[in-house]
């Protein structure tokens, strides 16, 4: 606790711990998509909505506009993580 507060409670925190949260899911996320191009190309299939990636694609963008700006998702982010940990 800082002045009565807790420290999950400030928002400077909780953008640490978003942005944290989001190099760790990025380091994850290249490392998937390294692996992928080692795989794979995609070709068309990426935009075939038989396949999952093309579900992925556009799940990523759908998420990035319903969350708000960056400033709000750090925030949402911060939160949730205090939530679990």
């Amino acid at each position: 606790m800082t002045h009565g507060v807790e420290v999950g409670n400030f928002q400077t925190i909780q953008f640490k711990l978003a942005d944290m949260s989001a190099g760790i899911e990025a380091a994850r996320w290249r490392l998937r998509h390294a692996a992928g191009l080692k795989d794979q190309i995609h070709g068309a299939y990426g935009y075939s909505t038989d396949f999952p990636i093309e579900r992925m694609y556009r799940d990523a963008k759908v998420y990035q506009i319903w969350e708000g700006t960056s400033e709000i998702q750090r925030m949402v982010i911060g939160r949730q993580l205090l939530k679990e940990y």
